[in-house]
């Protein structure tokens, strides 16, 4: 059990930092073996901030309250078959498409031979974890020139097992879910922004919003 977690601002900056900082810490029951987030701003790459514990520290260890920036992502980990440490600490970044980060909460079956085909192209791993695999497939179709909405319904079809995943580049946020629904992911909206958790907890600050739960296989992305 992970938690993730991800905030959009339609007309552009908010208090990104400070909302990701909320919804983790309302999150940190879903894991305590690591947190980060991704948080960008302009036409550069996401600033990353993460470690190997919990948000509280993520948040004492980082200036996390005070970034602000136009989107952001976030994740508590809690690990069950890797590593806990930095480098297996979400969010991961795709070599392909720095661009790109993913959070991820699941378990993808396939990931080891989605990881040899990779490799066979010119991929390079640093972790054993399979959302470094779900972030390389989905920076590599990006950097073949696939619209982020065509390289998620490729997952949906290609990857095995259960996951929510929510991803972002520099003009977009996007989530899959699997088709069986196995993990709980909730999409909340306003006028103004865009919340994107594994629970209904710890929504951005606000009030006339709208909760669903994504549906079995869905793709959504949001774009400039």
């Amino acid at each position: 059990m992970c938690g993730i977690a991800g905030v959009w601002y339609r007309g552009g900056d908010g208090p990104v930092g400070d909302d990701l900082a909320r919804m983790l810490l309302a999150l940190s029951h879903r894991g305590r073996d690591g947190s980060g987030v991704a948080v960008y701003g302009g036409d550069g790459p996401p600033v990353i901030m993460k470690t190997a514990r919990t948000p509280t520290e993520l948040i004492e260890d980082h200036p996390l309250r005070e970034a602000t920036g136009s989107h952001g992502i976030g994740h508590v980990r809690m690990a069950t078959e890797t590593t806990v440490d930095v480098a297996h600490a979400h969010p991961f970044q795709g070599s392909a498409t720095p661009q790109l980060t993913l959070v991820h909460n699941g378990h993808v079956t396939n990931a080891l031979a989605l990881r040899d085909r990779l490799e066979r192209d010119g991929a390079r791993f640093h972790t054993d974890n399979d959302s470094e695999v779900i972030a390389e497939f989905l920076a590599t179709r990006l950097g073949d020139g696939a619209e982020l909405e065509d390289a998620l319904a490729d997952a949906s079809r290609e990857l095995d097992g259960t996951f929510s995943c929510l991803v972002a580049t520099n003009d977009a946020m996007g989530i899959v879910r699997d088709r069986f629904a196995a993990k709980p992911l909730v999409v909340s909206e306003t006028g103004d922004w865009v919340a994107v958790t594994s629970e209904g907890r710890g929504l951005p600050a606000g009030s006339g919003w709208r909760r669903c739960e994504a549906v079995a296989g869905e793709v959504r992305v949001w774009r400039r």
